[in-house]
Order: C-alpha cells, then sequence, then structure tokens
C-alpha cells in the first residue's frame, strides 16, 4: 500500500556559505558553468568587467583608493578562505575603504546607513574567466535608508568618485 504524502513548505536553510539552500545562489555555486554574470545583478547593485586579472584589479583599486585620500580598512581575500577550509573558490576578494568625514555625515542624517557604510567593493573572477568590478551604488544605499533631500549632494558625489574609481582600475588606458 502506498501512501503519499504531501510535502511541506520547509522554509530555506543557510549553508556554510551562509547561501540560502535551494536558491539559485547556490546552484550557481555548484554549477562548474557560471554565466559571466547574474541576468539580473541585485538591486542596486553595479557590475563592471575588468580588462585585468582580479589580482591586478584589487591592487589598482586599492591604490587608488589611497591615492584619493581614503582610508583602506581592510582587504579580505575570500578565496584564501576557502582555501583554509579546502573549499575550492575562484578568486574574490573584498575592499573596505571610506571617509569618517563621509560616512560620520551620512550616519548623523540615518544612522542605520552604518550597516553598509565603510563602502565596500568586491573584485571577482566569474565561471569564463573575466574579472568583475562590484559595489552597491550609494545613491541606492541612501534610497534603501531614506536618507533626507538635503544629503543629495554628499551622496552624488560618493557615487560618481565610485564610478571614476571603478571605470579607471577596470581599464587599459589606451581605451
Amino acid at each position: 500500500m502506498t501512501h503519499s504524502r504531501a510535502r511541506a513548505r520547509v522554509p530555506p536553510s543557510r549553508g556554510e556559505l551562509g547561501i540560502v539552500r535551494g536558491s539559485r545562489s547556490e546552484a550557481m555555486l555548484r554549477s562548474p558553468t557560471q554565466p559571466s554574470r547574474p541576468k539580473m545583478p541585485a538591486e542596486g547593485l553595479i557590475v563592471v568587467p575588468s580588462d585585468f586579472d582580479p589580482e591586478q584589479t584589487m591592487n589598482r583599486l586599492e591604490a587608488e583608493v589611497r591615492a584619493r585620500g581614503m582610508t583602506v580598512f581592510a582587504r579580505i581575500d575570500h578565496s584564501a578562505g576557502a582555501r583554509s577550509v579546502v573549499r575550492p573558490l575562484r578568486p574574490a576578494e573584498v575592499l573596505i575603504f571610506g571617509n569618517p568625514r563621509d560616512s560620520a555625515l551620512l550616519m548623523q542624517a540615518v544612522q542605520q546607513i552604518g550597516i553598509d557604510l565603510p563602502l565596500r567593493v568586491l573584485v571577482y573572477l566569474d565561471g569564463d574567466g573575466n574579472a568583475w568590478i562590484a559595489y552597491y551604488s550609494p545613491s541606492w544605499l541612501a534610497q534603501r535608508h531614506g536618507l533626507p533631500a538635503r544629503m543629495t549632494p554628499s551622496v552624488s558625489a560618493l557615487t560618481t568618485m565610485l564610478e571614476v574609481v571603478a571605470a579607471k582600475v577596470a581599464r587599459l588606458s589606451s581605451r
């Protein structure tokens, strides 16, 4: 005698890497042929192709950030972390940087934006061997946190700065 049982909907659980089980992200992590970049990037995420490999791109990014007088708080090598627990991961590093003056100004308006500050930029290698720069747009962060209109000039300056830095870091000078 066979019994058919209705399957209860179980909320997704998070795996070791913080990826929601059963999610597209988990499938992409397991897939040997990942697309160059997601068909639809996360809301507010800016993704820029780089003409350089990930290490060169990150070194150029860090140098440019420092040249602009910003503080580099951390450079996190996710690939090294993955290797330490014997998990393969293509090159992926995050640079955490900013200007305490800018961050304080934004946090004085809406303190909860501090969860997204200092700024973070991810440099990674996709499954096709292409390097990418990814970051959340400061304009989107301002909208997400409901910064008042009086903050628009500061947010616009940060947005423009990140666009310029990413373009400069990602491109060969002959373009």
